[in-house]
């Protein structure tokens, strides 16, 4: 079964024209950000310090700062035969904004460095994305000044404030050119469009780092497609926060839809900062936040958020896994917002899927992105009929279709289907009403003496005992039957044993899919990005000290 695109679906009447039909997916973002600077030229875009810029005035900056790159970028797209990458270590910030915009007008490719990387990790992924330009600041000058710059293609370095003395041979300023700016209204870019916008690093399922590249196709049929969903309007003055790292697509594509939408941005530059983050909502009168579940569990249970209210906020948007009905219901009453959850990946450009959990049943599944083709399949690339659990694959105009590897462009050799379907490595079904449902990833399967086992069949049947707060299960080996299932549980009263755990899991479940081990741990661990780390979790319940492990 196959959730059928619905083409018309895309016409997005909340947005003013060019961009308000289907027909503009394959439109330039440069002319999408010139027009949105015309339409909205009187709104707040973003602060410089403590003074807000209009659209228009961001226009003419953007125009100003492309000029004084323009040589640079030229001499790099002639002497490499390719577009140029700029790539950026930066915390959030009006700057990161511009520069995806300076991006779209020179025809460049963004490619946002993580700044909580190590040395090594920064190396390997410049290395990888093809960089030959910087944007950074003496902020990192300890970083900058420890990296081994003869490793890298790096030539010229962008500061955005005081240049420091590292061995790269150009060193340029990110502000505008001296003398007029060329004028928005008679652009100066090449009108053959560009083959690449921005990259970001992924290393997949095999652990080498490569950088998926987003077309600017992917990227217009992404914001509309997005806007179109989650019936964003035009008309509506909404402000965005990028409290999510600007490095991580989830927050990135929004610099995009923001934009078309006139909305103003705000930057907070650590979203760990649960008390400054709520302080910030408020202050700033934020409409619209994306906030990894983990993080949105903090500031639930923080008192960060005594006293406050958010009369302004009307969604947070979540990614990465599955909310709880607590979290939902707690994020409505301590908010007064509504609940979006999202499914993508870095491959489809952002999102996938999105579901209201406020105003949605729990049982409901998530409506797929307007224009995106998406079907279950099996291990043999073949159609599953709908309720059936397979590899949830997608096809459409948001799907990449290039990557980068050490530095070189390169169609991807693998993850696509004789039909060009992408594999997701994602585990879901769709029900009757074509919904989608997201059970867990294909390499979290548990293969129990050759019977599988997926990892929420058990987690399902477990979370339903009122003392379970929160709980994962995963393989771990075993002599004879290869993997077998353990279970680790978050729970809420001493009085909840193993033996009631198991007793529930045979009551429910085939015997080879009862947990051989259990054991109960303080918390569970999650990654930046929100997605639980078994890795981490099977390291945790080894540590006796801290966790009790009990057999069947």
């Amino acid at each position: 079964m196959s959730a059928e695109p619905d083409h018309a679906d895309l016409v997005t009447p909340g947005l003013p024209h060019p961009w308000s039909r289907a027909a503009d997916l394959a439109g330039d973002v440069a002319d999408l950000f010139v027009e949105a600077c015309r339409t909205f030229g009187d709104r707040p875009a973003y602060k410089m310090g403590n003074i807000w810029s209009s659209y228009s005035e961001c226009a003419t900056r953007v125009f100003g700062i492309a000029a004084s790159l323009d040589e640079t970028l030229q001499r790099h797209v002639a002497e490499n035969r390719k577009q140029a990458v700029i790539a950026v270590l930066l915390p959030n910030s009006h700057i990161v904004l511009e520069c995806f915009f300076v991006a779209a007008i020179t025809r460049s490719i963004v490619f946002p460095l993580n700044d909580r990387f190590s040395i090594a990790e920064l190396e390997r992924g410049i290395r990888a994305s093809g960089a030959t330009v910087l944007l950074t600041s003496d902020s990192y000058a300890k970083t900058l000044l420890a990296m081994d710059w003869s490793s890298m293609e790096i030539d010229t370095i962008v500061w955005t404030g005081t240049a420091i003395d590292v061995p790269v041979p150009n060193h340029l300023v990110w502000a505008p050119a001296q003398g007029p700016a060329p004028r928005a209204q008679n652009p100066p870019w090449s009108r053959d469009l560009p083959t690449y916008l921005h990259g970001f690093n992924t290393s997949g399922t095999t652990g080498q780092i490569k950088t998926i590249l987003h077309s600017t196709p992917n990227v217009v049929a992404h914001t509309l497609a997005s806007i179109n969903a989650l019936g964003l309007s035009g008309d509506d003055e909404h402000c965005w926060a990028h409290v999510g790292p600007m490095f991580h697509v989830g927050d990135a594509v929004f610099v995009w839809i923001a934009t078309l939408l006139g909305a103003r941005h705000v930057f907070h530059d650590n979203q760990l900062q649960v008390t400054s983050v709520a302080n910030f909502l408020v202050a700033e009168r934020v409409t619209i936040v994306k906030l990894v579940p983990s993080m949105l569990q903090i500031l639930c249970g923080s008192e960060a958020l005594q006293g406050l209210r958010f009369p302004d906020l009307r969604w947070i948007l979540t990614g990465g896994a599955a909310p709880d009905a607590t979290l939902v219901r707690k994020t409505s009453e301590l908010f007064g917002c509504d609940f979006i959850q999202g499914y993508g990946m870095t491959e489809a450009t952002c999102h996938i899927a999105f579901k209201n959990e406020t105003r949605s049943p729990s049982i409901a599944g998530l409506s797929v992105l307007p224009g995106l083709d998406l079907k279950i399949i099996d291990e043999n690339d073949r159609s599953l009929d709908e309720g059936a659990v397979g590899e949830i694959a997608i096809r459409g105009p948001t799907v990449f279709n290039r990557h980068v590897l050490d530095g070189k462009f390169e169609p991807p050799v693998d993850g696509f289907t004789t039909d060009g379907f992408y594999r997701s490595g994602d585990l879901g079904f769709l029900d009757a009403a074509g919904k989608l449902h997201i059970v867990g990833r294909r390499k979290d399967m548990i293969n129990v003496g050759g019977e599988n086992v997926f990892a929420w069949e058990v987690e399902r049947v477990v979370a339903t005992h009122p003392t379970v707060r929160e709980c994962a299960a995963f393989a771990v080996p075993h002599e004879l039957l290869g993997e077998i299932v353990e279970l680790a549980v978050v729970r809420s009263g001493e009085e909840l044993t193993s033996d009631i755990i198991k007793d529930s899991c045979r009551r429910q479940l085939a015997s080879f899919k009862v947990p051989e081990y259990i054991g109960f741990a303080p918390e569970l661990p999650f990654s930046a990005l929100g997605k639980l780390d078994r890795k981490a979790l099977r390291a945790q319940l080894q540590d006796a000290p801290r966790v009790a492990r009990s057999r069947r």
